[in-house]
């Protein structure tokens, strides 16, 4: 089997729970709904996303010597560790969800683990880690491309920028293959770009122009070893300067064939700066020569710059949209709802759990546009598309183009309203008869 096992990224009391389960029989099959219950401030959709890297690791969900060793030096038990050492988990359970790219709601189970207790229980951690980071950086990215889609001319491309400023390795890879998904035409990070299958850009430093004895020579230097196409940085001193120097610049490249690009700022009022550079631009006759513009932006700074109708052809978002800033964390929980085919609770306050195995319909009206969703318990039937269609682990990956396509046209299909960066209308989602059913059993089986 391909992959480093996972086996052990999961929490502790997972394997405490799993552990008493197995000591008292209760090996009953279960189901568990990962999902969120609410939406964060001034959100009114979220993406589903995450998903192929969830079921990635749960296919990679097994145990080898070392790692038992670890387990037992942790107290626990030798019939759990006979359990695990021929346990791939993935075996285990079925998973059904919501595919990659579509939008979803609170409490539309984004995955539905069913198997024995305790082993779906021990596939908490590992899923919740990985669909966490791919709905916070998609459901960014998604607010950032609505942003650029603001204005009336063509929409800016985006690029994703923010490698360096992940949280961690794995964080940057999957916010690059979230951004992608979500719109954005590609990406700064070569690894994403190499894993995936994505787009890859690129310009050039300011530290690599300041390395030379002047910024003509820099800008020279640059086109020379990129002639075809190639984007120069022209704000490192004077950016109205570096821009005319620029423009001589792809006049000697045109007189040997070549051609330039494009030219980025990184700083100062980006507005202002991309008017005074198109002017230039165009008074040299490079029309065709595109404006990019970075720094800080994410899909408020977009959006303002659409709006004001900034000649910008593109945007590099970097920090804002790998760490989620605004929405840095989502209340994404792991719930039992279901035990040997009874559907069960809590009654927690502020917490309570829709109990009950659960299908999606979504509604859309005669011209394809969402009008909102139907809960609806399994086997029930609904009005609209079923969401929620079987997953296999071992299948996972290699469906990035699938979900980005799948993004795009529901996407176009959100009325806007929805999409709002402030105050976005509240997307209608109910619960059928059948569900409230299962939900006043589960509450009277809980005693209350």
């Amino acid at each position: 089997m391909p992959g480093t096992p996972t086996g052990l990224f999961t929490d502790l009391y997972e394997f405490a729970m799993a552990q008493s389960y197995l000591e008292h029989g209760m090996l009953g099959e279960a189901s568990f709904d990962l999902h969120f219950r609410e939406l964060p401030s001034n959100r009114g959709y979220a993406v589903s996303a995450g998903v192929d890297h969830a079921l990635e690791r749960l296919d990679r969900f097994r145990f080898d010597e070392g790692m038992l060793s670890f387990l037992e030096d942790q107290g626990f038990s030798e019939d759990l560790l006979d359990a695990l050492g021929g346990l791939r988990l993935a075996d285990e359970v079925e998973v059904r969800g919501i595919p990659e790219g579509r939008v979803v709601f609170p409490y539309e189970p984004v995955l539905e683990v069913t198997g024995p207790l305790p082993w779906a229980q021990l596939a908490e951690t590992v899923l919740l880690n990985a669909v966490h980071l791919g709905m916070v950086v998609a459901s960014k990215a998604a607010r950032c491309w609505y942003a650029a889609c603001l204005g009336d001319g063509e929409v800016p491309a985006l690029v994703d920028f923010g490698a360096r400023r992940a949280h961690g390795v794995d964080a940057a890879l999957e916010a690059s293959r979230a951004a992608y998904m979500t719109g954005f035409e590609g990406t700064s990070l070569v690894e994403a770009a190499r894993a995936f299958g994505i787009p890859c850009f690129g310009t050039m430093a300011h530290s690599y122009v300041q390395a030379f004895d002047s910024e003509v020579e820099a800008l020279e230097a640059f086109a020379s070893s990129f002639p075809e196409g190639t984007t120069l940085l022209v704000d490192t001193y004077d950016t109205l300067q570096g821009v005319e120097r620029a423009c001589d610049v792809a006049r000697g490249l045109a007189d040997e064939g070549g051609s330039l690009g494009g030219v980025r700022l990184d700083s100062g009022d980006l507005g202002a700066l991309a008017r005074g550079v198109r002017d230039r631009l165009d008074a040299w006759g490079l029309e065709d020569v595109s404006v990019f513009v970075s720094g800080g932006l994410d899909e408020d700074g977009i959006a303002s710059l659409v709006e004001e109708g900034a000649p910008i052809d593109g945007f590099g978002v970097g920090s804002r949209l790998v760490t989620g800033m605004g929405a840095v964390t989502w209340d994404l929980v792991y719930k039992l709802v279901v035990y040997e085919r009874e559907p069960v609770t809590k009654l927690s306050e502020g917490k309570r759990i829709l109990p009950g195995r659960k299908q999606v319909f979504r509604r859309r009206d005669e011209g394809g546009r969402l009008v909102g969703d139907v809960l609806v318990a399994l086997g029930e039937e609904g009005d609209g598309e079923a969401l929620m269609v079987p997953l296999d682990p071992s299948a996972a990956g290699g469906r990035l183009e699938a979900a980005r396509e799948r993004f795009l046209e529901e996407f176009e299909m959100l009325p806007d309203r929805f999409k709002a960066l402030e105050d976005p209308a509240v997307y209608d989602v109910e619960r059928s008869e059948g569900l409230r059913s299962a939900e006043e059993e589960a509450v009277k089986h809980a005693g209350g």
